[in-house]
């Protein structure tokens, strides 16, 4: 669409983004955030497109219980295809939010139990009241 339209006129054409490798090939460099986890996938037997991989690695996220964070190919072995794939899974957010809430949960128990203390501390006679 044009900029600023909100409707397409004319043809739908599908952009295919490409990075054009030059000299020896480098992978991306994935973080792992906190509770994530880090995989790769290699078959030096298997050639396929980055789309292939990337099916492959949110699948395995998905086996895992998780969610495909980011990825990156392996092993160039022609144009647009690789022998695999590296990538991070990370817990899905529902699973983490219920992670954070049970930990918030415990903190507000833990401070009640500490005002609770508080509170015993002043009843208790001081050696001003004996």
């Amino acid at each position: 669409c044009k900029k600023g339209k909100k409707q397409c006129k004319g043809h739908t054409y599908i952009v295919v983004p490409f990075k054009c490798l030059v000299g020896e090939f480098v992978s991306d460099v994935l973080l792992v955030p906190e509770k994530c986890r880090f995989f790769h996938r290699e078959r030096l037997d298997v050639c396929k497109s980055h789309q292939y991989w990337h099916t492959v690695a949110k699948e395995a996220c998905l086996t895992e219980g998780m969610i495909l964070h980011s990825y990156g190919m392996l092993l160039p072995c022609g144009v647009d295809q690789f022998h695999g794939t590296e990538y991070v899974c990370c817990p899905q957010a529902k699973i983490v939010d219920e992670a954070l809430s049970k930990e918030e949960e415990e903190e507000d128990e833990d401070e009640e139990e500490e005002d609770d203390n508080d509170v015993n501390k002043s009843e208790l006679p001081t050696e001003a009241d004996t």
